[in-house]
């Protein structure tokens, strides 16, 4: 038994974009990811 049967292919399609959301996201010391907290060794350097 399918979970989303009207969705097809739409629910897919939404956990691909999330799982590349996520990763840009919570990428530390990517240009656009999450900045390095107190508790690194990398705190307060610029990422490269």
């Amino acid at each position: 038994m399918e979970r989303y049967p009207q969705s097809g292919g739409l629910y897919d399609k939404v956990h691909d974009i999330a799982e590349v959301t996520s990763i840009r996201l919570f990428s530390a010391g990517k240009n656009g990811g999450l900045l390095y907290g107190p508790r690194s060794p990398k705190y307060g350097q610029t990422a490269q």
